[in-house]
This record gives C-alpha cells, sequence and structure tokens, in this order.
C-alpha cells in the first residue's frame, strides 16, 4: 500500500489537554480503517502528559486491532525530551528518530 494513502494524524505546535478530543477522534478514526496509521509529531513544539497519555492508549489500541501505529518525531524534539522527562520512554515502542533541524 502507498504511504501517501496511509490515514495520518499530524501533530504541531503546543498540543495539550485542549486538543486531546479532537486528536482523540482524529486517532479512533484511523484505526478504525484497518490500515497503517502514522502519527507526524516533527512540528510539536510543546507536548502536555494528557497527549502523551493518549498516544498510549491509541498505540495499545492499535495493537489490539492489530494495526500498526508509526510516530515519527525528531530524535532531540520535544516528544522525546517529554517521553524521557515523564519516564514514559519504550511505551510508545520504537517512534521514527527523524534527523534534526
Amino acid at each position: 500500500m502507498n504511504d501517501q494513502l496511509l490515514p495520518k494524524c499530524q501533530l504541531s505546535g503546543p498540543v495539550g489537554l485542549r486538543d486531546v478530543a479532537a486528536i482523540r477522534r482524529t486517532l479512533l478514526d484511523a484505526i478504525e480503517t484497518g490500515a497503517a496509521v502514522d502519527i507526524d509529531a516533527t512540528d510539536v513544539t510543546d507536548i502536555d502528559v494528557s497527549v502523551i497519555q493518549l498516544l498510549i492508549s491509541a498505540k495499545r489500541s492499535a495493537m489490539r486491532r492489530h494495526v500498526d501505529l508509526r510516530i515519527s518525531a525528531p530524535a532531540d524534539g520535544c516528544l522525546a525530551q517529554a517521553l524521557s522527562r515523564g519516564g514514559f520512554s519504550g511505551l510508545l515502542g520504537p517512534v521514527a528518530q527523524l534527523p534534526s533541524m
């Protein structure tokens, strides 16, 4: 399948509690297609623990449905730093480590 046709969830800028409902709906809709889901967190500048918890929950939901959920983010970016600081490293599985800008 062409990666251009896979469901995508684009996260950018600061993402927090106010964004959780919309991100949740997007992820649920994408997971329900049964196709692999790509989450692009390349442009995230700040991330709240509520969004990290949502991503972990989405990853688990996708696994239960045998759906591949992939996250792309810079190796030294906001998401990687927040996962490390919060003790969440490894809970999302491998995060595609993009080169820093």
